[in-house]
């Protein structure tokens, strides 16, 4: 992969963890997924390897080499053996999908993402938002403890279901819901 951000073109070699690389940083990746993949993008040039020996990823950042990966040569890059325990769980949809297989999951999902679509989905999270803010509010004003993380799962559950499938359900099913889909991922 060459870069073209600049007026030569340069070979990407990405640096790499030493030792036994992933495998060292599982703890950190499970603690805050996202805290460790954007410390990692910040010591490279828009890719990164994760891993080394057998357990390989590779981190891309860079938005040229985004579109490389996704658009311009996509059908070199394969998901690979990682996604399958999430396949097991997700199904093979268009997040763990490949190939053609992937590319009619894509062309279905496509009038999902038309902007009438967006606004319409902008709209449905505004107020669910809204609903969140009047509960953490009320929380504060009579000093009640809040688990954020909990409160802000569950009003995404609510965006996702109204989103898709135009329904809603109660507090405590979207809390049934949450401790469900935990126990499928730990597993």
């Amino acid at each position: 992969m060459t870069s073209t951000s600049t007026n030569s073109q340069k070979s990407l070699h990405p640096q790499g963890p030493k030792g036994l690389g992933l495998l060292s940083s599982l703890p950190r990746l499970a603690k805050d997924p996202f805290g460790y993949c954007m410390s990692e993008a910040a010591k490279g040039d828009g890719l990164v390897r994760l891993g080394s020996g057998p357990a390989r990823a590779y981190l891309v950042s860079h938005p040229d080499y985004v579109h490389h990966v996704l658009i311009d040569n996509a059908s070199n890059y394969i998901k690979g053996s990682i996604m399958d325990g999430i396949r097991f769980a997700l199904g093979n949809g268009l997040f763990t999908a490949e190939g053609d297989h992937w590319k009619r999951q894509r062309k279905l999902m496509q009038p999902a993402f038309h902007p009438r679509q967006i606004e319409k989905v902008a709209s449905i999270v505004n107020e669910e938002v809204k609903e969140a803010t009047k509960r953490w509010e009320k929380c504060s004003e009579e000093n009640l403890p809040l688990d954020m993380l909990l409160d802000a799962t569950q009003t995404n559950v609510q965006v996702v279901l109204k989103s898709l499938l135009g329904t809603s359900i109660n507090p405590e099913q979207t809390r049934i819901l949450v401790e469900l889909t935990n126990a499928v991922f730990k597993g």
